[in-house]
């Protein structure tokens, strides 16, 4: 995993040389850059040659559009995918399914602790679909201390 903010084509080099490998039988690495439209035409050209011969397997995620941020060469090669923000019933959805899973065991993050729908509804409406911000606020409990007050004016009796 590299970042296009702090990292440059060295850091791109030393990935791909730990990727190694070569002949029939290798396997490609796995190369993740966030923020690809970050990196300049020369950085994502040094891309180019360890995609086309599969050294590496490349998985860039931007915010920009990638057909005006990401050079035509390397879009050619790529498969793009469009991830849109979740709602905040999506977002609801998938917290009632996650605590109700058995194998994930959110019971322990939660020991005592009771979260309720109208719990669900608020970390659902408060992180602007980002499912990953709604599940660290229940791991690290700030839905309980730092909004308590946010909960208590739409709640009459917060459970946790």
């Amino acid at each position: 995993t590299l970042s296009a903010i702090s990292s440059g084509v060295k850091d791109v080099r030393e990935v791909i040389e730990h990727a190694g490998g070569s002949g029939l039988f290798s396997r490609s690495a796995v190369l993740f850059i966030d923020e690809i439209h970050r990196f300049n035409k020369a950085q994502q050209d040094a891309l180019l040659p360890h995609v086309e011969d599969g050294t590496i397997i490349l998985i860039g995620a931007t915010t920009e559009n990638p057909y005006f941020e990401v050079n035509s060469a390397l879009l050619s090669r790529s498969r793009i995918f469009s991830l849109n923000v979740l709602t905040d019933a999506d977002v609801r959805e998938l917290m009632v399914r996650a605590l109700k899973d058995p194998a994930l065991d959110l019971s322990a993050l939660l020991p005592g602790a009771r979260l309720d729908g109208a719990h669900v509804v608020y970390l659902g409406e408060s992180y602007g679909g980002v499912l990953g911000g709604t599940f660290a606020a229940v791991e690290s409990r700030e839905s309980s201390s730092c909004s308590t007050i946010a909960m208590r004016r739409r709640m009459s009796s917060p459970t946790w």
